[in-house]
């Protein structure tokens, strides 16, 4: 499925982008074609606390980048959620972000974002930068 700037509604189990998918991104100038940080997989049919709902990221970039700051929501403004201090992602690497709540327990290290996804609504996933602009 390639992404083009539009929000995608989450319809299947797990939807991935190829490597020829057109991503939208933090701009790093260089060999990328000024993307670095891109939403690169989602999974949104979790089926427990211990197999929840996540969101891949990947690094485009030789370098680590630093993602304290940058904000992710699903369909709904109101689940704007900043990733903490200290998160990075590793040169040419990728970050799992658990959608889940962490109320209900589950996985107790990584990224978390206070909200689940919906695969049978259909649902939304974005990843802005810290001023608030989208990003993918």
């Amino acid at each position: 499925m390639t992404k083009s700037g539009l929000i995608l509604p989450i319809m299947t189990l797990t939807l991935g982008c190829s490597g020829g998918s057109t991503h939208l991104g933090v701009g790093d100038g260089g060999s990328t074609g000024g993307k670095a940080v891109v939403i690169n997989e989602v999974f949104a049919s979790g089926s427990s606390p211990a197999a929840p709902d996540w969101v891949e990221l990947e690094n485009l970039t030789p370098a680590a980048i630093d993602l304290g700051g940058y904000q992710m929501r699903d369909n709904l403004v109101a689940d704007l959620t900043k990733l903490p201090a200290g998160t990075s992602i590793a040169a040419r690497a990728y970050l799992i972000v658990y959608c889940d709540d962490q109320a209900d327990g589950g996985i107790p290290s990584g990224v978390h974002l206070p909200f689940k996804l919906s695969s049978s609504k259909g649902d939304e996933v974005h990843l802005l930068d810290p001023a608030g602009t989208e990003l993918d």
